[in-house]
């Protein structure tokens, strides 16, 4: 691996801001757009970095899920042996929010879309 990109690596998994200039969404037209995080989101990433049972009393279309599951996805990615688990009020919303770590991985530039053991419609999972 060239030193270029395994430093860019290194930035990424030391640093989720500067990681999320890699992700993708699906914004509210339909189009695969780059995520960029607002100032809710911001808010909702440094309290759940500094503690991981935090509780969100929040207004809808904040970009809350977005964040949360941006996070737990580079923790997953980056970590051995982390797992995250989408849980949600029903099956559908599960869909909806898995759809979204999809959408992260699969347009992720090469070098950061790690090989997987598993990648279905409910289910992905990193080599270690």
């Amino acid at each position: 691996m060239k030193p270029r990109l395994a430093k860019e690596i290194a930035l990424c998994k030391n640093s989720f801001p500067h990681f999320c200039r890699y992700l993708k969404i699906i914004d509210k037209n339909g189009r695969l757009a780059s995520f960029k995080l607002n100032n809710a989101q911001k808010v909702i990433f440094d309290q759940v970095e500094s503690d991981k049972w935090v509780c969100i009393l929040k207004a809808r279309q904040l970009g809350s899920s977005t964040v949360i599951g941006a996070y737990f996805f580079w923790k997953t990615l980056f970590n051995v042996n982390e797992r995250t688990i989408v849980v949600a009020h029903t099956t559908e919303a599960v869909k909806n929010i898995f759809r979204i770590y999809k959408t992260f991985y699969e347009n992720l530039p090469s070098f950061l879309r790690f090989e997987t053991v598993a990648s279905s419609v409910n289910e992905l999972a990193f080599v270690t």
